[in-house]
């Protein structure tokens, strides 16, 4: 048990207030503080999100229990370390800020999700010409990725995917001048956002 955990079990228990004067609860407030922040730009201030990851954060358990059925299709059913991490993704995809598929998917669906997040943060022009992203179908799914996101430099569109250290992609786009600030949020949180799909 991480002495994160172990505070958080005890606010839960006691209801009191955790001692800041710890020096590694400080460094657990800083992680916090960087992935709720690291929510709300990626949600594009949703509140939603939001209030969703720092649920997950103060109150794990009544967390897992409002969000059984979510967890569920994951195999998740009480608190564990990369709960608040999971919540993000899981709030974001509800609000259709990512999208997640498996690891051998189509490459025409890829195109597909890549579009819908686009235009869900009205990065490119709704008439915009998809001509030039076509590609042939019957690519790796890795490679398919990595065709896109080079694709989308010239529009300084960044593709990248949250890390769950699963066998999944969980699709982000964001304007390419922030992802340096996304990745160190992330990293902050103790956590990876990645830009890179096949292996240099």
């Amino acid at each position: 048990m991480g002495i994160f955990d172990f505070f958080r079990k005890k606010r839960l228990s006691k209801d009191e207030p955790l001692d800041s004067s710890d020096g590694q609860y400080e460094n657990e407030e800083e992680r916090r503080e960087a992935l709720l922040m690291l929510s709300r730009q990626l949600s594009l201030d949703n509140e939603d999100v939001v209030l969703e990851v720092n649920e997950s954060l103060l109150t794990p358990h009544a967390y897992c229990e409002k969000w059984q059925d979510r967890l569920d299709d994951r195999g998740i059913s009480v608190p564990f370390k990369e709960l608040s991490w999971i919540a993000m993704v899981d709030a974001l995809i509800e609000e259709r800020m990512a999208e997640e598929f498996d690891w051998k998917t189509e490459s025409t669906i890829v195109l597909y999700t890549i579009r819908k997040l686009i235009a869900r943060k009205q990065l490119l022009p709704q008439d915009m010409d998809w001509s030039e992203f076509d590609f042939m179908e019957d690519l790796p799914t890795a490679e398919a990725l990595e065709i896109m996101k080079n694709k989308l430099k010239p529009y300084e569109i960044a593709l990248a995917s949250v890390d769950i250290l699963s066998d999944s992609y969980v699709l982000i786009t964001v304007p390419f001048e922030e992802l340096v600030e996304l990745k160190r949020l992330a990293s902050k949180a103790g956590y990876r956002i990645v830009d890179h799909f096949v292996s240099s």
